[in-house]
């Protein structure tokens, strides 16, 4: 049996496939974001590992509280870091047939139902979309950014802090070691 044909719309065919272009854009666009600020995190990760395990094997030749700031911050950066990868639990009240964790409630039944009456309204599914980049650019990843920034601040603050200190403390050592050696 064969389907019956679909009725053409009344709305031209071009405006319809710009709206579809704009809509695949900006999506791919928030999802390359997406992308960019949990490789950014995994980097940050990785450097602030390094600093930790560098910290500890050099923790006796290290000058006072050096090793105590690096350790701390780079626990921090980390934990912000952790924060940009892991996903917001999905908190809405509405069904998005676009996001996983949202049609993950009811059963595949509902969500077949859903997504068919979704696609019967092309105005539904527009909005269904345009919500989903939102909730994507709103909520995710305004998220990842913040706390992405907020862990290359810990890191960065650790880093300069203990080079400040290293250098005071190589200053007066040196001081110390000069001024006994005039003394003699």
């Amino acid at each position: 049996m064969s389907q019956p044909p679909v009725p053409p719309s009344d709305e031209p065919l071009l405006p319809r496939l710009l709206a579809a272009n704009a809509l695949q854009a900006n999506l791919t666009k928030h999802m390359d974001y997406n992308k960019m600020a949990d490789q950014k995190a995994s980097a940050l990760v990785t450097i602030a590992t390094v600093v930790i395990t560098i910290t500890l094997a050099q923790y006796h030749n290290m000058v006072y509280l050096v090793p105590e700031i690096l350790l701390i911050t780079s626990v921090i950066s980390i934990y912000y870091s952790l924060l940009t990868i892991v996903p917001k639990v999905y908190d809405h009240n509405f069904i998005d047939p676009y996001h996983y964790q949202s049609f993950a409630k009811i059963s595949e039944a509902e969500y077949l139902d859903l997504f068919k009456e979704l696609i019967k309204d092309r105005e539904k599914m527009y909005d269904a979309y345009l919500r989903d980049i939102y909730y994507l650019g709103t909520y995710r990843l305004k998220r990842k950014y913040r706390n992405l920034m907020r862990g290359k601040f810990a890191l960065l603050l650790g880093l300069i802090s203990a080079g400040m200190l290293t250098l005071i403390a190589n200053q007066e050592i040196s001081l110390v070691v000069l001024l006994s050696y005039i003394g003699r």
